[in-house]
């Protein structure tokens, strides 16, 4: 049986790093510290973010892979003209 790739969580973040909406999917709704945990791996992308809006020579706003949390979760994220970010954990 092959597994396929699923929303784990989606981050909206403000461009002051400010949370703005954090939604968790099934099946990790189960665990009563999902929202705590998520929010906090959408706390560690920030960083990324950060580091790579520096850059003068980036064209897209698609961030692409920000991270690999470990061996099934990575991050990925998305940056708006206005600053707003929005990430999205992949289980």
């Amino acid at each position: 049986m092959t597994t396929h790739p699923s929303i784990a969580c989606i981050g909206i973040i403000g461009k002051h790093d400010n949370p703005l909406h954090v939604s968790v999917f099934p099946p990790h709704t189960s665990t009563p510290r999902a929202h705590l945990e998520f929010s906090f791996l959408l706390n560690a992308s920030l960083d990324i973010f950060e580091q790579r809006s520096r850059d003068r020579n980036r064209v897209d706003q698609d961030l692409g892979l920000l991270q690999v949390v470990n061996e099934r979760l990575s991050i990925w994220g998305w940056e708006t003209g206005t600053g707003a970010r929005f990430a999205i954990v992949v289980d």
